[in-house]
């Protein structure tokens, strides 16, 4: 008997070591073994040949569960097979009416619509790169960025119409094909390969985001925080997108009501405007769980979790073109990320 008091005791006291000398190891410890479980996959998405890509995941998911919805907008919900079909529907009519042959590049002009994703998928189907451009942008700042990606095929929607008018009759003097569909510092192009693609697609499961959740994706899908982390990451999720033209903070939280949404995006200070908001009665009815993106203040982060109630914040730091990623996975208020001893050896962190 005195010997398992003795025991209990030691237990007891390493116990309490470890939750004041090393108080996330526990969150250390889970954080690298889903990181050892990305790093295998990853090996094996090399190794295959062709390479394993976001198209083959989005397929594999429409043999999965096709009737899952994958895309919600505006009150339409289109399934995962519904979105396979549109898809191939798209590319079809591409090859009908455009001179595309695989390893072309194409520049989308679109804003947060579900034809952006058809589109998308549709290039990825024909073999094609797909470069997207900020929906924003006009005159020399729109001509810049063909020059950078090289696309000889423009697709745009007809809300974008005038602004590529205003660019077309340049756009007929370098040969580019303009493909409408029925509806002072110049950009950076950034070229991001499937790799890079699927590292960033990850971080919705190193967060912590279940095959169940719903995400509600209003940041543009032109910048890899809505394209990468927001729609590729729900892909390799398998989960539910409800798409948002743009974010609106007086919609936000009845959005979220309306179409049950578990996670949330966000990127700068759009936390701090919903913080601004008038307060509600209902500001804490919602099933919003966890909330993961960049750039949130200290202050602001904890006037959220008071006003909305317990959403786990997983703050994230790093770069479309960076070779470092940081993820505050253990929920301290202020972090952009922990820097753990196994970060520290792979990516050469002090």
């Amino acid at each position: 008997m005195s010997v398992l008091y003795a025991l209990f005791v030691l237990l007891v006291s390493v116990l309490l070591l470890v939750r004041v000398f090393c108080p996330y190891v526990v969150y250390d410890v889970l954080f690298v073994l889903k990181g050892v479980r990305v790093a295998m996959r990853m090996r094996t998405f090399r190794s295959s040949s062709p390479c394993y890509s976001i198209l083959d995941c989005f397929l594999d998911a429409v043999k999965k569960h096709p009737e899952k919805k994958f895309v919600v907008f505006e009150g339409r919900s289109y399934t995962y097979s519904e979105a396979d079909q549109l898809s191939s529907k798209a590319a079809r009519v591409l090859l009908q009416h455009t001179e595309l042959q695989e390893g072309d590049t194409v520049a989308l002009f679109l804003g947060n619509e579900p034809n952006f994703v058809w589109i998308w998928l549709a290039l990825c189907k024909l073999g094609c790169t797909a470069a997207l451009l900020n929906s924003n942008i006009r005159a020399k700042s729109l001509l810049h960025c063909f020059t950078c990606c090289g696309a000889k095929t423009l697709i745009t929607g007809a809300d974008l119409q005038e602004a590529v008018e205003e660019v077309l009759p340049v756009l007929k003097q370098q040969e580019v094909r303009v493909f409408q569909l029925g509806e002072n510092r110049l950009p950076k192009a950034a070229v991001i390969n499937h790799e890079r693609v699927w590292l960033a697609s990850f971080l919705q499961r190193m967060s912590g985001v279940r095959t169940d959740d719903v995400i509600y994706v209003y940041l543009p899908l032109y910048h890899s925080a809505g394209f990468l982390m927001g729609l590729t990451g729900a892909i390799e999720r398998g989960i539910t997108v409800v798409l948002k033209r743009k974010f609106s903070a007086s919609q936000f939280w009845n959005d979220c009501r309306k179409y049950n949404v578990t996670v949330i995006q966000y990127i700068g200070e759009i936390m701090r405007y919903l913080c601004n908001t008038p307060k509600t009665d209902s500001d804490r009815v919602h099933n919003v769980r966890l909330a993961l993106g960049n750039g949130l203040r200290a202050d602001t982060w904890a006037e959220f979790l008071q006003r909305f109630g317990d959403v786990r914040i997983c703050e994230c730091y790093g770069a479309t073109e960076g070779n470092v990623g940081l993820v505050n996975y253990m929920g301290k208020i202020g972090a952009v990320g922990r820097a753990n001893s196994v970060l520290k050896v792979t990516q050469g962190l002090k």
